[in-house]
């Protein structure tokens, strides 16, 4: 209207915009630390890979809040049932046997993300905070859900006045959270709720921000 120009920072738009591109893409990209097994598109939709081969099935509709990649954290499946991290909603969406469910948890007043992702350990789900007070644990078998707040101040720290959060990694029925600040892990047991700290050996560490697990090794 005003005759000034136009910039598309997208370097995948190749046409002009037609009537339902707001519908997005079935592929954004992938974040290095996800599941590339699953994916969830504008308009609030899981698709999912199952041969690895980057041909996605549409699985569901999720609720609120969960439309583009930036709002959901993370996807992670125990036996049947698929649980996804909405990102900035304070609850926990699981889906079985088509059915959607949405697993409040205990609110808090936020002005930034509650949570930065989520992991399957045995028959638990982790919630990994990013402002959220606890980290959360719910029991994909019976339902229960546990907070551990005992330890927030290790993987959410402030460091020369930025705000830093943990790496995260399963391995068997433990939980490993990377201190965002120093060399040290934190290994919680998912069953008994036993925890245990490591420090490296590593010098001058500055912080963990992510982990990985393969094999035996971390």
């Amino acid at each position: 209207v005003t005759g000034k120009p136009i910039f598309i920072l997208d370097d995948r738009i190749h046409s002009a915009p037609q009537k339902n591109d707001w519908l997005g893409s079935v592929v954004h990209g992938f974040s290095v630390l996800g599941d590339p097994a699953w994916i969830v598109i504008q308009g609030n939709q899981l698709y999912h890979d199952a041969d690895g081969c980057y041909s996605y099935r549409h699985v569901c509709t999720l609720p609120r809040y969960c439309g583009e990649w930036t709002y959901v954290g993370y996807t992670c499946t125990i036996g049947e049932q698929i649980f996804t991290c909405p990102v900035y909603e304070q609850e926990i969406t699981k889906i079985e046997d088509g059915t959607v469910y949405t697993i409040p948890l205990r609110q808090v007043e936020l002005k930034e993300a509650s949570f930065r992702g989520i992991a399957a350990c045995g028959d638990y789900v982790f919630m990994i905070p990013n402002r959220y007070p606890a980290l959360v644990q719910y029991n994909a078998k019976t339902g229960e859900i546990r907070y551990f707040e005992e330890r927030s101040d290790f993987f959410i720290q402030e460091f020369k006045g930025e705000t830093r959060v943990c790496g995260f990694c399963t391995q068997g029925n433990t939980l490993y959270l990377s201190s965002p600040t120093s060399n040290q892990v934190l290994a919680l047991d998912a069953v008994t709720g036993s925890q245990i700290i490591y420090t490296l050996a590593a010098e001058e560490l500055c912080g963990i921000f992510g982990m990985e697990s393969i094999g035996d090794e971390l």
